[in-house]
């Protein structure tokens, strides 16, 4: 062998479910969150109950169509399968296993088609900080709007993670552990002054820690829904963990409110006792 030549080492051929097993052993290894790692088994586990008496080499676009075609899959959940399959891809030939390109330049559709996107104008921001101004959803309302932050990241930041005097938020990713260094707007800032504390989560205290309640009323595609007075109006009622125990909340007006203490804020909801 001539010097500074390198050799391509011969890719071999091992079953599906090996291949999968040490991959996420690597994902395991190498640092990755227990939710990634739970991600990615989840988007792979079709693939072995489909095509695990079948050779990798022998995978195929073809094959991928038919399972997707199957499926039914939404738009959102075939793009992070066809993402974890080109990791899943990548780690293969990486390690010399051999794996058909099934995926190759297969265009995911779209979460949102673009005619049905939307984004609030400035107008609507404005409204919607001035209606949620002193409400238990302030602060969860103004990060959303002014930083961008998933759901999961909002139940997670801590104000440890909250540089006020430096107007910066800094903090690793719920999902992927990348590390976010977001600008603090001046009214972002305002907002996180007047509801600063010490230590603890900074959406500690509501409702909106809850998982399905934040789900229903801040979207991370459109942003956060509600308070009705704000112009932006829900089409389903508040979850039952966001209302007093034996209440419920009645429309006036044709929109909901923002649970409890809502009739207050915005006049759009009505509380009446349950039966």
């Amino acid at each position: 062998m001539q010097a500074g030549k390198r050799t391509r080492r011969a890719a071999t051929a091992v079953d599906a479910e090996r291949a999968v097993r040490e991959y996420l052993k690597h994902l395991k290894v190498s640092g990755r969150r227990q939710g990634t790692v739970d991600h990615d088994q989840d988007k792979l586990k079709p693939l072995l109950d489909e095509w695990s008496e079948k050779p990798m080499a022998a995978w195929s676009r073809t094959m991928l169509e038919d399972l997707l075609h199957e499926r039914s899959w939404s738009p959102s959940r075939v793009r992070q399968a066809l993402g974890v399959y080109r990791r899943f891809i990548a780690w293969c030939r990486a390690v010399g296993y051999r794996c058909g390109d099934f995926v190759g330049e297969f265009k995911p559709p779209r979460a949102r088609p673009r005619e049905h996107r939307e984004a609030y104008s400035p107008e609507q921001c404005r409204r919607l900080l001035n209606e949620a101004r002193g409400h238990y959803l302030e602060v969860p309302i103004a990060l959303a709007l002014l930083t961008g932050l998933s759901r999961a990241d909002l139940r997670a930041i801590t104000w440890k993670e909250v540089d006020l005097d430096a107007g910066l938020i800094t903090r690793p990713r719920h999902k992927t552990g990348t590390r976010l260094r977001l600008p603090m707007s001046e009214p972002l800032r305002e907002v996180l002054l007047r509801h600063r504390h010490s230590s603890g989560p900074v959406c500690a205290g509501s409702p909106s820690r809850t998982p399905r309640f934040t789900k229903h009323y801040i979207d991370y595609r459109t942003g956060p829904r509600c308070p009705g007075a704000a112009g932006i109006t829900c089409a389903t009622p508040p979850p039952p963990c966001s209302l007093p125990r034996g209440r419920t909340w009645q429309p006036s007006g044709g929109s909901w409110g923002t649970g409890r203490g809502a009739s207050s804020r915005c006049g759009t909801c009505t509380p009446t006792t349950s039966g």
